[in-house]
């Protein structure tokens, strides 16, 4: 990038920016990451939901949710839980982001 278009010769630090890209483009899979699993989420539940009238006053709930949860799109939207719901996934982006800003401070204090 830098190369074709000629601002390398204006970047004193171009390993901060050539970093600083990186932990951008990994922010935006993580981004991409939750996005897809609440989009998932919704086309799977909300479908469910609203494609039989499984909730009224003499609704027997065990039965409702069995029949939810033996959906395709159910089944295969909870197989996303177990990522979406890793601390270490969500602390590990943290981290990048933290360790980013703070070679920034440092670099440009």
């Amino acid at each position: 990038m830098f190369k074709t278009t000629g601002v390398a010769s204006d970047i004193a630090d171009k390993q901060i920016v050539i970093d600083l890209l990186r932990c951008y483009n990994e922010l935006g899979a993580f981004d991409n990451s939750m996005s897809l699993y609440y989009d998932q989420r919704t086309q799977a539940i909300l479908s469910e939901q609203l494609g039989e009238t499984l909730w009224s006053a003499d609704t027997n709930i065990g039965k409702a949710f069995g029949r939810m949860l033996a959906g395709k799109k159910v089944q295969n939207w909870l197989g996303m839980i177990p990522r979406a719901f890793d601390t270490r996934y969500f602390e590990a982006n943290e981290e990048k982001l933290e360790a980013m800003i703070a070679k920034l401070e440092k670099r440009y204090r």
